[in-house]
């Protein structure tokens, strides 16, 4: 007895469906192949852009940290040089405060006609005689000493005489005059004399505050050892 045959449409049917079924697992499997790339892809990109990112925040971080480390140089180093201005400062008071401290001593002793004073008085007129070694000198005085140094003036032109003779063996002589229309103020100079040619071109300063500032400059170094031996 003889199988019966499928209808020829059926069997028509069924490859249609069996090849319809392979395309759709191999467009899934495509699909999915794509979706792989794809997703590998994104993660690659993210990668990608993430350490870009993390590459520029960490130049910025760097970047702000030696902006913050330079800037906190610029500070520490200007409250150093700020502190060592202040320093200055004090110390440059304190040596001008003794300085007009020592001033102002020399005014107080100098008020006084004692003989020491007048001795140095004279003292001065005989060093700026020499100094300048001219025939004829007028002298300008505080004017309480006015009186004080008239009364030394011959000593002073007899003393200068015999030591330039003494010295040079040769024979110098000086006169010696009041400017009348000059003064020196005793608050200023502290006392002294200043010396001027007779056609007014040279002058010798021989006053009290001139000799105590030429002393102040040539021990200032050793003041300042004293007061400041661990400041340079």
């Amino acid at each position: 007895m003889a199988i019966p045959q499928a209808p020829k449409e059926l069997k028509l049917d069924r490859e249609t469906f069996m090849l319809m079924r392979h395309r759709k697992l191999e467009a899934y499997e495509k699909a999915y192949e794509i979706e792989i790339i794809g997703l590998n892809e994104l993660e690659n990109e993210k990668d990608r852009i993430l350490k870009e990112e993390m590459t520029k925040i960490n130049e910025e971080y760097d970047k702000k940290k030696k902006e913050f480390e330079t800037q906190q140089k610029i500070e520490r180093s200007t409250k150093i040089n700020e502190c060592r201005v202040r320093k200055m400062k004090k110390r440059d008071e304190l040596l001008e405060q003794i300085l007009k401290d020592g001033k102002q001593k020399l005014k107080d002793e100098t008020c006084l006609e004692t003989p020491e004073y007048k001795e140095l008085i004279k003292q001065l007129i005989i060093q700026g005689m020499i100094k300048l070694m001219e025939p004829d000198l007028q002298l300008i005085v505080v004017e309480k000493d006015k009186k004080m140094v008239e009364e030394v003036l011959k000593e002073c032109e007899k003393e200068y005489e015999e030591l330039m003779k003494k010295e040079t063996e040769r024979d110098y002589k000086c006169t010696l005059r009041i400017d009348d229309t000059k003064k020196l103020e005793h608050e200023q100079e502290c006392g002294g004399i200043t010396l001027v040619t007779t056609d007014g071109r040279i002058v010798c300063v021989n006053t009290i505050a001139s000799k105590l500032a030429l002393v102040y400059e040539q021990l200032l170094p050793k003041i300042r050892g004293l007061l400041f031996p661990k400041m340079k």
